[in-house]
């Protein structure tokens, strides 16, 4: 074989390599994460949260069931994705802290409510707190 034949066999291989790597990035299909999602919190301590944080200080004050765990995990996952989509420390995140206590609270056992009760009280405090913080003086 000649030289010019070998080089047209390398480059005609090398470009078929090429396609199927550009064929192969664009045509697989998206992987589903496993990681949890997380997202740097705007306390004072800058302690990183994520579903499972919160669901272990949900269990710490409520002692909730392995059922309600369950139940509660997904909904904690969504609304952490709504909040990543919000600014930090920003009105559209307490709002939407506000909008999935009921969805929680549906959950609860009637003797867990006065305690998350006061949990909620203590979350708009902070709430309340952040905001004054924020506003220009």
């Amino acid at each position: 074989m000649d030289t010019f034949r070998i080089v047209k066999i390398v480059t005609l291989i090398t470009l078929i390599f090429a396609a199927g790597i550009a064929t192969g990035r664009f045509t697989r299909q998206p992987q589903a994460t496993t990681n949890p999602i997380t997202l740097e919190t705007t306390n004072r301590h800058g302690t990183v949260v994520n579903a499972r944080t919160v669901l272990q200080n949900l269990d710490t004050v409520l002692r909730l069931t392995a059922a309600q765990e369950q139940r509660i995990l997904p909904n904690i996952e969504r609304m952490l994705e709504e909040i990543a989509r919000a600014p930090v420390a920003s009105p559209e995140r307490f709002d939407i802290v506000r909008k999935w206590r009921p969805k929680l609270r549906e959950i609860l056992h009637p003797e867990q409510l006065s305690s998350y009760e006061k949990l909620v009280e203590r979350q708009e405090q902070r709430m309340r707190e952040l905001q004054s913080a924020q506003r220009p003086k």
